[in-house]
């Protein structure tokens, strides 16, 4: 869920109906889940004074201005300092578990793929959701080393283990059953592997994870696009959009089709093709992938 009501009921307990913001990063669409984020994970907090500032927006009944030297004087605003979390209760359930077990069985040029998925995951987290419910299980040593490194230097809060819930699932492409919109809504705990294979050298290997990690007892499921994986998404900052937009109300179909890059749609057209479907507006592919697909 957004963590904006969240925001706007702490702001309201304490007596803020307005506040202004400076130098705080945007996560998503609405300024007070941003605010939130920054809070729990930059460094921020609010705090009372005399600020001057424009007003900028008006969310869920709380004034946001930015800063002007002349215009309304505003009582609260977001600086730096520690942020207070006693009065505010934050879901911990879903969370999205990568599992890094594999990591010595990946090249170097895996690992730094498999980084950047990382990287780019928690950046998809915090548009919906924020750093606590990702896990990244299994790290190496290396983990926190790479991330600054690749993202300079970028600061998240993301936990490194998890409590296996009754509602937990593993996704995994070669699985036989196909997880539905109702199931990704109602599952508590989802579990990728943190796998990067650009040679095609293993074979099953999410189901090995299984074995290596202790999930042999959790169910295993497939993401499909019309009963089949070809044109779905693999990377897991790409799995975990999908997932984040079902649980936020949209189809899965169409959060699929939103999250494919080019070369999957054109995957996907030439297996329609192929199967004799000629109806391909579903796949929502611009003129340049049509004129492309003509000429192939």
């Amino acid at each position: 869920m957004s963590l904006a009501p969240i925001m706007a009921d702490y702001l309201k307990r304490i007596g803020a109906d307005n506040v202004l913001i400076k130098g705080i990063k945007r996560y998503g669409n609405s300024i007070l889940h941003s605010i939130m984020i920054n809070c729990l994970v930059n460094g921020f907090t609010i705090k009372e004074g005399n600020f001057v500032g424009r007003l900028y927006d008006n969310e869920l009944g709380i004034e946001i201005y930015t800063p002007k030297r002349e215009g309304v004087t505003v009582r609260y605003g977001i600086k730096k300092g520690e942020f207070n979390l006693d009065p505010i209760f934050i879901p911990a359930y879903p969370k999205f578990v990568v599992d890094m077990k594999l990591w010595n069985y990946l090249t170097d040029e895996e690992r730094k793929d498999l980084i950047r998925q990382i990287g780019l995951s928690i950046s998809v987290t915090r548009k919906y959701f924020w750093d606590g419910n990702l896990v990244i299980a299994n790290q190496p040593s290396c983990l926190d080393f790479m991330l600054n490194y690749m993202f300079n230097g970028f600061s998240y809060k993301v936990p490194r283990e998890f409590k296996l819930e009754h509602n937990s699932v593993v996704l995994d492409p070669y699985a036989e059953d196909e997880i539905d919109e109702d199931l990704i809504r109602r599952t508590k705990v989802f579990i990728i592997g943190g796998i990067v294979d650009k040679g095609k050298r293993f074979d099953r290997a999410t189901e090995y994870l299984t074995k290596v990690s202790g999930y042999q007892e959790v169910k295993r499921y497939r993401i499909t696009l019309r009963s089949s994986i070809i044109g779905v998404p693999d990377r897991i900052n790409k799995i975990l959009e999908i997932l984040m937009k079902v649980i936020h109300g949209s189809t899965l179909e169409d959060a699929i089709i939103e999250e494919q890059t080019s070369s999957e749609k054109l995957a996907r057209a030439k297996y329609e093709i192929v199967k004799g479907n000629k109806d391909l507006s579903w796949l929502k592919m611009d003129d340049r992938l049509v004129e492309k697909l003509k000429g192939e």
